[in-house]
This record gives C-alpha cells, structure tokens and sequence, in this order.
C-alpha cells in the first residue's frame, strides 16, 4: 500500500527560494531535496490498490483553476495518522 497525499508542487524558482530561506534560520527537522518539496493540503494515508483507483479517478474530473498563495509560517507534522477509508 502507497502513501497518498493532495500536493502543491512550486516550481523550481519557489523551491529554491524556499530552501534558500531555510537555509537562513536554524530548525531542528529534517532536510528535503528540492526535488520533493511540495506543500501538502491533504494526507490520505495508506491506501489500497482499489482505493488509489477511486481518488485517482475523482481528482482527475476536479477542474483547477491557478491561484497564487503567499507563504507566511512554517510548520511541520509531528506524527501523521492515516484516516480509516472505506
């Protein structure tokens, strides 16, 4: 079973902007390569095959629309706990 998680993905210029800035305070948590920092809206868990079908499904007919967002504090998840899907 895969961890399944709804993502922000910025683009190179923003992550690097980012880790830049981090680079710059001191924190206790754990270094991400560029390549995977995201920002995570919703954590899904575990899910099984059957499971990843349908929020696949579902997440492609979602019609998004661009929108900016300005990042204003950090944070980081103390412990994750996977929802029970059915």
């Amino acid at each position: 079973m895969s961890r399944f998680f709804f993502a922000l993905w910025p683009d190179i210029t923003v992550r690097n902007t980012v880790i830049h800035r981090c680079e710059q305070i001191s924190f206790s948590g754990k270094e991400t390569e560029p390549s995977k920092l995201h920002i995570t809206l919703l954590f899904l868990g575990k899910l099984n095959v059957n499971q990843q079908q349908k929020i696949i499904k579902k997440a492609e007919a979602i019609n998004w629309k661009k929108f900016e967002i300005n990042l204003t504090k950090t944070g980081c998840f103390k412990k994750t706990k996977s929802p029970g899907w059915d």
